[in-house]
């Protein structure tokens, strides 16, 4: 159930907010749910269950703790350049501009990244999702970063150590942030609450606040993601996936001229993959550009949209809920009509088929009622996320997106 307490917090200069960062099924949103103790969504190995980034607070050694699950930037919902503006504009509003006071400002904790070392080869996607992490942050936070590998259970002790080791020493893996940063550090999660618990420890006894590269750059008046490092890193990427589509897109057509059928249907769906592809990634290019309140449109009406469907999945569920109410009811319920009652025999039969229709309407009922607990929960913390966000962003727009939810919630809360 919602803890409708949760939906009304808001932030303080003590609290501590950590950013919890990977690719798409490294377990992320296992790790915030052990660190809360709350159960949220799950995805599985490939599907992202985090669409947007999200807020997950808890009480902790007399500290209110934010952890901030971003999306990876292989979801498989959105684009990376979506995943990029929202990361950049939720770090750079929650900052503030750039006349504020530092003691005023938004800055992070720290950085929990988790790779998975079950993973067995250094994809494009995590060398890419690594890159962006370090442009986002600049060498002068990289010991904000908590290097944390997961997944311990689906490897053996010693391929895992041999592992660890290769991405530690590696300049192209892990090694360029362990060793320019010798504060930097390096953990591992076994999936349980204890090292998930130890490595937020870790951050708060630290005790530092730390202004991220990406923040600053944006603070500059008019500046867009197009002049901050992480933007020019993320154009040079975008820039030769263009160029390989293109030299492929080239390729296939060589190969339509050369093939006897014309209409080669394989050849007629890649071209058109690839034709999508290059079209997206030349509107990546040129949504570098947006300017702040784009951003700022787009993040409102996303929360909105999120919003507005988790509330119209919740009403159905109960219409749902409902409707099995009475179709049970109705098995139970003696003949009215005035129709003298059946033989024992047949009676016993009926009564034997209704209980069992019964019971599969129960377990349906009961099927539906978790399903809109989850929809519950998760309308409650996208609605917590957009209040706390509110109150970073210094009363932006945001806020308008949950005040008329507010009652709604309640009622829902008390369901």
């Amino acid at each position: 159930m919602a803890d409708w307490n949760a939906l009304t917090i808001t932030s303080s200069p003590q609290d501590v907010f950590i950013a919890v960062m990977g690719l798409t099924g490294v377990g992320k949103s296992t790790f915030v749910t052990l660190c809360t103790q709350k159960e949220i969504q799950i995805g599985h190995k490939l599907e992202s269950c985090t669409s947007s980034v999200s807020i997950f607070s808890f009480r902790h050694k007399s500290k209110t703790v934010h952890l901030i699950d971003t999306p990876g930037f292989n979801d498989t919902t959105r684009s990376e350049s979506e995943v990029l503006q929202e990361v950049a504009y939720w770090l750079s509003t929650a900052y503030g501009k750039a006349d504020a006071k530092l003691e005023d400002r938004f800055r992070l904790n720290g950085i929990v990244y988790l790779h998975s070392i079950a993973d067995v080869r250094w994809s494009g996607s995590t060398r890419r999702s690594l890159n962006m992490l370090r442009t986002i942050c600049g060498p002068e936070n990289y010991d904000a970063i908590v290097l944390t590998t997961t997944f311990w259970d689906q490897v053996d002790r010693e391929t895992g150590k041999v592992r660890e080791a290769q991405l530690i020493g590696d300049m192209n893996k892990w090694g360029q942030l362990v060793h320019t940063s010798p504060k930097s550090s390096v953990r591992r999660h076994d999936q349980g609450y204890k090292t998930a618990i130890n490595i937020i420890d870790g951050i708060i006894d630290r005790g530092v606040k730390y202004e991220l590269l990406i923040q600053k750059e944006l603070a500059k008046p008019g500046a867009t993601l197009h002049d901050t490092t992480a933007g020019r890193e993320a154009q040079l990427l975008w820039e030769k996936d263009i160029e390989r589509f293109q030299q492929e897109l080239g390729y296939a057509k060589e190969a339509m001229k050369e093939s006897q059928q014309q209409s080669d249907g394989t050849l007629v769906t890649e071209m058109a993959r690839l034709k999508s592809s290059i079209n997206q990634g030349r509107a990546a290019l040129s949504e570098l550009y947006l300017p702040k309140k784009e951003l700022e449109n787009r993040w409102v009406s996303r929360n909105t949209r999120d919003v507005e469907l988790l509330q119209q999945q919740i009403v159905k569920c109960q219409k749902t809920i409902e409707d099995l109410f009475k179709r049970s009811a109705s098995t139970l319920s003696p003949s009215s009509n005035g129709t003298p009652p059946p033989a024992y025999s047949r009676r016993t039969s009926d009564e034997s088929t209704a209980s069992s229709a019964n019971s599969l309407l129960e377990q349906e009922r009961r099927w539906k009622k978790d399903l809109m607990a989850q929809k519950m929960a998760k309308l409650a913390a996208r609605s917590m996320h957009i209040n706390v966000a509110s109150a970073l962003f210094g009363g932006v727009s945001a806020g308008v997106a949950i005040l008329p939810l507010l009652p709604y919630l309640a009622a829902c809360c008390v369901m």
